[in-house]
C-alpha cells in the first residue's frame, strides 16, 4: 500500500497499527495520538453495503478521518482536486487517516465489509463539502 502522494494528499497517513497475536486470537490497536493524528471525538462505522454501492462521496472542511477495514475490504479513493490516488484497505491493522480539503470515497466494499471510521469531530452537516463541484468551489477558494 506504499505509495508517493505530492501535494496535499502527502497529509494521508496510511499506518499499520500493532498486531498482538496468540492462541486467542489477534488485537490491534491505535491509541490517541499514536497512529490516530487526531484527539477522536466521534466513532462510527459501516456495514451491510449493497453490491456495487460506494460510500463516503465528500471531503470535510475541518475533520479528519482515521478509516480501518474491520473485516473485508474496500478501495479509498483521494483527491485533492488537482491529483488522485487509490488505496486498497483489506486488513484490520491497516488504517488510513485523511485530513480535511481531501475527497474521499469508499468504492469496491466487500459484501462482507465493516468499516469503522474514527472523526477528530461530532456530526456537523456544514463541515462536508458535496457534491463535488462544492468541493472544487471550496478548495479554489482556500488556495
Amino acid at each position: 500500500m506504499k505509495t508517493t502522494r505530492k501535494g496535499r494528499l502527502a497529509e494521508v497517513k496510511v499506518t499499520d497499527t500493532p498486531q498482538f497475536t496468540d492462541e486467542r486470537g489477534s488485537l490491534s490497536v491505535a491509541e490517541g495520538m499514536q497512529g490516530i493524528p487526531f484527539d477522536v471525538k466521534r466513532i462510527f462505522w459501516l456495514y451491510d453495503i449493497p453490491e456495487g454501492k460506494t460510500r463516503a462521496g465528500h471531503a470535510h472542511k475541518t475533520c479528519w478521518q482515521s478509516i480501518v477495514a474491520v473485516h473485508g475490504g474496500c478501495d479509498i479513493y483521494l483527491t485533492d482536486g488537482q491529483e488522485e490516488t487509490t488505496l486498497s484497505l483489506s486488513h484490520p491493522t491497516t488504517m488510513v487517516s485523511i485530513p480535511p480539503g481531501i475527497w474521499c470515497e469508499l468504492r469496491n466494499i466487500t459484501d462482507d465489509a465493516v468499516i469503522m471510521v474514527a472523526a477528530s469531530e461530532y456530526f456537523d452537516p456544514e463541515d462536508y463539502l458535496k457534491p463535488y463541484s462544492e468541493f472544487i468551489e471550496w478548495i479554489q477558494d482556500t488556495l
